[in-house]
Formats: C-alpha cells, structure tokens, sequence
C-alpha cells in the first residue's frame, strides 16, 4: 500500500507541518510530495519534489515548473490513499487532483487553518477560496483531521459537512534516564549553575507567541534564583532585535533553534516551561516538556489546554496584557517547590496517557483502515 502526503517544503524551517508531516511518514510508511523553492533546493527530505517560480508577484501565488512530470510518475504507483497538509497553498489543490483523477480516498490535516483567527487578515482571498474550492475539497474528503477538540470546536464553521476526525500528535522522547547528565551538560554549556533554575520557552521566535512580552515581564519581575532561557528560530520581522535587546545573558538568555537529542537535552536542563501563545493549535513544544516532567505555564491560545488543566498538569491563564503576563509568571514562579515537582508529575502522566508515539500510531492505522478498502500490513 503506498500513500503520499501533499505537503509544503519539508524542511525544519517549516515548524509544525514539518515535524507531523515526518511522523505520518514514520507511522505509516508513506511518500511526501513537496512544494519546494528555490532557495530549499537541496535541503529538503521530501520523495517527490514539485519545484516551485515564487518570486515577485508569484510569492504568495507560486507556479508550478514540474507538475505534469512528477504527477505521470504518481499515476504509475498503487497509492491507496492521499493526505493533504495545511490550506491556502497550490498543494493542496495538487493533492485534490490527483486523488480525483485516479478515485483515491484522501484526507486534510488542518493543521489549524480555518482558526477564525486566519481569517482576520487576507479575509477576502481566503473567503473566495472557500466558496470555489475549499467548501468542496471539505465536504469531498474522506477525513478531515485536527489535532485537538478545541481547533475542531473553533473550525466547526467551516467544517458542517466535513468527516471529523481528533487525533493528538504523537512525540516519542528519547531514554530519559540521562537527565542529569543532560542537564549538568547543559548548564555548563550556558554558564548556568546547576542551582539556579531555568524557565524555558522553546519554540519559533513569532510574536503570535509572546516571547517578548513574556521575556519583558520576567525583566520586571527579576524573580531570585530564575533564569528565562528563549530558544528558536529567530524570523524576520517577528522582533529578533528586541529579543537579542532584551537578552543580558544572565537573567535572560537566547540560543538558536535545537533540533534532535540537543532540542530534548534542553528541556531536560530545566525546570519549568511556559508557552503564552495568542494562538497555538497543538502545543507541540509543550507536549515535550510534559513528557520531561516539567511544570507548564501555558495560555488558553494553546489548544490541547483543557487535556492538561483537567489533569492538573499546567497552570492555564488568559492573557490580554502585559501585566496579565507578569502577574501569571509571579504566581507560577512563586510555587513551592514540592507543589511545582508535583505539577510536573502529573504533566508527564497526562503525556503517557495522551500523546504517545504509539497511541497515535494506533489511531491513524484506525483511520486509514476505516478510509480504505486494503489493510495496513506494512505498518502493523
């Protein structure tokens, strides 16, 4: 059985899309067609490159060069099933066509795309989008998958006639038992002792995700015996200068993006995490650091926030200002240590019964025998 994923570049830059385009592929064995620019070539992991003219006017509206050779080779394969990730992006539409050309179920993976909030900005494009091809590839897929209950309850606008699926991404951590090494490793490397602690963002440096008002509230607050560590990927426009201004090295600390055993030796270094994201529709990151066992601070814009709260694994609080931060991070950061240790247990416990590797492995080989009329006998 062979299955493809339509997808953009896969390529780290890429966040989210890119990290659960690789677990579909891991899970189910499956080929990934990309959109891939220019400037990717060459860096990118997909099976099947689509290359892409975006510049000038075509940025946002880019042209296909090879689309009519690479989808004569897709005709050959017996693909069984088609997944699209993520809206608004011609591979989509690339998708779409080919699993109606050739009658193949197929899927969309919303990946937060019809949050109302995306359609607060280019409303009118996404709008007729929607009315002349959006509306239809909705209603015609054989799975519409969001990551949490509470981005379906947000889409539910534009999802009437759609088949709802819920699935939570999957992480695998790697062996944990080498969290103090990691940790002592890590603190060296950032000239941190090993009793200071460190609360830890970690994630795209993008304003939708308020590292910098949450690194201004920390300023403010000058917690003893804290440090605010910010690491990711710094984009621009998304204020790299004020967070490299706001960085003294000592209270407050940047480092580049880590990816691998390195992204997991840093949430092991420490001791608790928070995400004040305006709008986030998994939470990945903060996925992670339940799995280490750190107490969460998170803002209701993370959507797998009602699966943690009702576990009491992470503090939840709505945000409107600055002093809405600065009050949540002094409340959070004023925990006994005993009740913050407790915080994280239960958080790493919320994680073993919800976001495992295997629990979602077990629920997209559901989905795709319930899609198809073959098994999944190369990924059982």
């Amino acid at each position: 059985m062979t299955i493809l994923q339509f997808t953009l570049s896969q390529h780290p830059s890429q966040g989210g899309i890119y990290v659960t385009t690789q677990s579909f592929r891991e899970v189910l064995n499956s080929k990934i067609v990309e959109i891939i620019s220019p400037e990717l070539q060459g860096q990118t992991t997909g099976d099947y490159q689509i290359r892409v003219f975006d510049r000038g006017l075509f940025k946002r509206y880019p042209i296909p060069i090879n689309k009519n050779e690479i989808m004569s080779r897709l005709s050959s394969s017996a693909v069984s099933l088609v997944i699209i990730h993520g809206l608004w992006r011609i591979h989509d539409n690339l998708g779409y066509q080919f699993a109606k050309k050739n009658n193949i179920p197929f899927w969309i993976v919303t990946h937060g795309a019809l949050d109302p909030y995306v359609f607060t900005y280019r409303a009118l494009p996404k709008h007729l989008w929607m009315s002349l091809f959006g509306e239809r590839l909705i209603r015609e897929a054989s799975a519409v998958i969001c990551s949490t209950s509470r981005e379906y309850d947000k889409a539910k606008k534009y999802l009437k006639d759609a088949k709802i699926e819920v699935c939570h991404w999957g992480i695998e951590p790697p062996n944990l038992k080498q969290v103090n090494s990691w940790k002592a490793e890590i603190r060296d490397r950032l000239n941190i002792p090993l009793g200071q602690q460190i609360l830890l963002f970690l994630g795209r440096i993008d304003r939708m995700k308020r590292p910098i008002e949450t690194a201004l509230a920390f300023k403010q607050l000058k917690p003893n015996n804290w440090t605010f560590l910010i690491v990711g990927a710094m984009e621009t426009g998304e204020g790299a200068e004020e967070i490299l201004e706001i960085c003294d090295g000592q209270l407050v600390q940047y480092h580049p993006p880590v990816y691998g055993v390195d992204k997991w030796k840093f949430l092991a270094a420490a001791d608790a995490f928070v995400n004040l994201s305006h709008r986030e529709n998994f939470g990945r990151s903060v996925v992670e650091a339940a799995a280490v066992g750190l107490p969460l601070l998170i803002s209701d814009g993370v959507d797998i926030f009602p699966v943690l709260q009702s576990a009491g694994a992470a503090n939840v609080v709505t945000i409107n200002s600055l002093d809405d931060i600065r009050t949540a991070l002094q409340i959070f950061l004023q925990k006994l240590p005993l009740e913050q240790k407790y915080m994280g247990q239960k958080a790493q416990k919320c994680f073993q019964e919800n976001f495992t590797k295997e629990l979602f492995r077990n629920e997209l080989i559901k989905l795709v025998k319930k899609s198809t009329s073959e098994g999944l006998s190369r990924c059982v």
